[in-house]
C-alpha cells in the first residue's frame, strides 16, 4: 500500500501533521473486531471484482478503497494507534451541519475523510466522534441515508426504466443485499415493492 495514502489519510483522521510513515507491528490480533471487520471487507470485494455481470461503480469503489484503508489503520497497531484512541473534544453542531450539507451536495460522487475534514474545518475523527454524539451515527451512515432517499424517489419516478440493481449502483450501494436489507429498514418496504407498486403491477 502506497505510503502517502496512509499518512494522508492518518492526517484526514486525527487533524495532525503525519511527518513519518506508519510503523506497523508485524503480527495482527486477529481476534480484535477491527482486524475480522477488515478480513470479512477484503473478502466481500473480492467476491464482487470477481463478478462480470455488474462491474462496481467508481464511486462504490473509491469509498470501498478508503474504507479498507481506515479499517487496516484501526487493525493494526503502528505508531500512531494512540492519535486513534484519544478523547475528541465536542465540535460545534454547525459543523456537523455542514457535514450534512456538504455530502447532501455530492452524494454521487465518492465521499472522503479528507473532504469532510477540509469542508468542516475540524479532523475527520473529531467529526466522527460528535456525529455519533449527536446525530447518533457516522457522516458515512449518513451519506446511506441520503442515497437511500434518492434511491426510493428513483424507484417511485423509474417507471420501466430501472430496475432494483440498477437503481443500487447508481445510488453508490455494490452489495445488493445489504442495500435490500437497509431499505426495508428505512421505508417498511422492499425496493421492489416500491418499483412494483409504481409500475401498478407485483413487485418485480
Amino acid at each position: 500500500m502506497n505510503s502517502d495514502v496512509l499518512t494522508e489519510k492518518l492526517s484526514a483522521i486525527t487533524g495532525r501533521h503525519i511527518a513519518r510513515t506508519p510503523e506497523f507491528e508485524p503480527i495482527m490480533d486477529h481476534a480484535h473486531p477491527a482486524a475480522k471487520a477488515l478480513r470479512d471487507h477484503v473478502l466481500f470485494l473480492v467476491k464482487a471484482l470477481s463478478r462480470s455481470d455488474a462491474p462496481l461503480p467508481k464511486v462504490v469503489l473509491d469509498e470501498f478503497e478508503q474504507t479498507l484503508v481506515v479499517m487496516i489503520l484501526q487493525a493494526n497497531r503502528h505508531n500512531y494507534s494512540h492519535l486513534l484512541e484519544r478523547a475528541a473534544p465536542d465540535v460545534a453542531p454547525w459543523q456537523v451541519r455542514r457535514a450534512e450539507e456538504y455530502v447532501e451536495s455530492h452524494w454521487r460522487q465518492s465521499i472522503t475523510l479528507e473532504d469532510l475534514a477540509k469542508a468542516t474545518g475540524v479532523s475527520a475523527f473529531d467529526l466522527f466522534r460528535s456525529f455519533k454524539k449527536s446525530r447518533g451515527y457516522s457522516p458515512m451512515e449518513f451519506a446511506d441515508r441520503v442515497r437511500l432517499d434518492r434511491a426510493r424517489e428513483f424507484l417511485q419516478h423509474a417507471g420501466g426504466l430501472t430496475s432494483v440493481a440498477k437503481t443500487a449502483l447508481v445510488c453508490g450501494f455494490a452489495d445488493l443485499r445489504r442495500f435490500e436489507n437497509e431499505y426495508i429498514l428505512a421505508f417498511g418496504e422492499t425496493p421492489a415493492a416500491t418499483l412494483g407498486r409504481v409500475r401498478g403491477g407485483d413487485p418485480v
